[in-house]
Order: structure tokens, then sequence, then C-alpha cells
């Protein structure tokens, strides 16, 4: 069964999942693949910005999405990584 959801499975039958992030409870994880997180804009957007340094990340206008499943990387958590502080 292909699901964006992960509560779409019943455990009982299920001997092996795929999905992305963590396991839950009872559950054993083994990482299959790595994630490499980076930027992408059009070509517009990089003209206009083409002087921006890694430090201008967070004064600049992101895609916003409304909702994403738990445990995806959202725009704070890959500033923070990168050691990027964050403009309030």
């Amino acid at each position: 069964m292909i699901s964006e959801s992960s509560r779409d499975y019943r455990r009982a039958v299920v001997k092996l999942r795929i999905r992305y992030g963590g396991s839950g409870p009872n559950e054993r994880e083994d990482l299959l693949l790595g994630d490499v997180i980076y930027l992408v804009c059009g070509p517009i957007f990089a003209h206009e910005h083409r002087d921006a340094t890694a430090k201008c990340l967070p004064e600049l206008p992101v895609l916003h999405v409304e909702w994403i499943e738990p445990g995806w990387a959202v725009w704070e958590e890959v500033l923070g990584r990168a050691r990027i502080r964050q403009c309030r």
C-alpha cells in the first residue's frame, strides 16, 4: 500500500514500512537514505538576490507550508543546523 499518511496502516498486518522520519513505539528503524536539504529558486529571484549570503537567508522571502507531516524539516530547523540566526 502506498500512502502519504502514517495513520493508514494496521500494525498487525504490516511487517515492513518505509517512511520519512523516526520510528514509533515497539518499532525498530534502520536509516535507508540521508536527506540533503538545499535551497532552490527561480532565475529572476536568483538575479535579484545574487549578492545574498547565507546570513541574509532569514530576511529573504520563503515559501511557507500550512501543514507538514510531524518530523519534516522546517525553515527554522534548516537555518538552525546551518547556524544562521533568525531575525525576529
